[in-house]
């Protein structure tokens, strides 16, 4: 059987998440690769996790987009602001 070893993962893509209306902690399932090797895995994150991991996410985001080139050195041809991180330039 191959078992993934101490090497670089990649994340391939996201299978699943989930959360509990009313409360802030998430879960993330993913996929990992390692060479030929994939693997499912679950990432459950406390509400402290989930607001850290999502104030990283928005300040990534908003700085790329706001690198004086107008998009991030990343985007597509024809890809635009999303709207959700509109407001964050309008405060």
């Amino acid at each position: 059987m191959n078992e993934l070893n101490n090497e670089k993962m990649h994340f391939d893509k996201l299978k699943a998440y989930g959360n509990a209306p009313g409360y802030r902690d998430i879960s993330l399932t993913i996929e990992i690769n390692q060479g030929d090797i994939k693997q499912e895995v679950t990432l459950k994150l406390s509400p402290k996790d989930s607001v850290f991991l999502m104030k990283h996410i928005v300040n990534v985001n908003r700085t790329a987009w706001d690198n004086g080139k107008g998009k991030p050195l990343d985007a597509l041809e024809d890809e635009e602001i999303p709207e959700w991180l509109t407001p964050l330039f309008y405060r």
